[in-house]
């Protein structure tokens, strides 16, 4: 159900970029994440998308400029992982 909901940001984010021309942005606020280079999970990040690329990921003590028009997801007790897909079909 939360990678419904995400992937439900993703396509009105398209959606938004078609009939507007500006580059969509989504913001996921108040999410864990799993930082690999360190094996930390980093909880209260607020992870801010532009178009296709991650343009920032920002914790409590650094808070991120979310841009006006963006698409918000409550990230509060979900997690996010670099990298992660699910590639297992049939």
């Amino acid at each position: 159900m939360k990678a419904i909901a995400i992937g439900a940001a993703f396509v009105c984010a398209g959606m938004a970029r078609a009939s507007s021309g500006a580059e969509p942005a989504v913001a996921i606020s108040d999410c864990t994440v799993f930082d690999p280079a360190t094996g930390q999970l980093l909880p209260g990040r607020t992870i801010v998308i532009r178009g296709q690329r991650i343009a920032s990921v920002s914790g409590p003590d650094q808070p991120s400029e979310i841009p006006p028009g963006s698409v918000r997801i409550e990230g509060r007790g979900k997690y996010a992982l670099p990298g992660l897909i699910d590639a297992h079909v049939h």
